[in-house]
């Protein structure tokens, strides 16, 4: 098991995202929340489960990508650890937002 930081650039990005649901549902705001963090544990636990996106789109970089519906969690890998850097929603083109292409 790896030790999993959340960088805050990540828990910025979750904080909107509870921002934008809470107005409709704050209990759905949590719900969505604590399954992105129960998530990002499983990151920790499993870190297989994140796909590298040098791979996925031919970018010369460290990024990984995990999906937990609808949302895109992305990491950098270190022998030691896990930097949890941006949550997106699937909907976001993260790809333009994390390389400016």
């Amino acid at each position: 098991m790896k030790i999993v930081e959340t960088l805050l650039s990540a828990e910025l990005d979750m904080i909107r995202f509870h921002i934008n649901i809470a107005k409709d549902s704050p209990t759905n705001a949590d719900k969505q929340i604590y399954k992105i963090e129960k998530h990002i544990e499983k990151i920790g636990r499993m870190p297989n489960i994140c796909r590298p996106l040098k791979y996925i789109f031919g970018v010369d970089t460290d990024f990984c990508r995990s999906i937990i519906k609808p949302y895109i969690v992305i990491t950098k890998h270190f022998d030691t650890h896990i930097e949890v850097h941006r949550v997106f929603h699937g909907k976001e083109n993260y790809v333009s937002k994390l390389f400016g292409l």
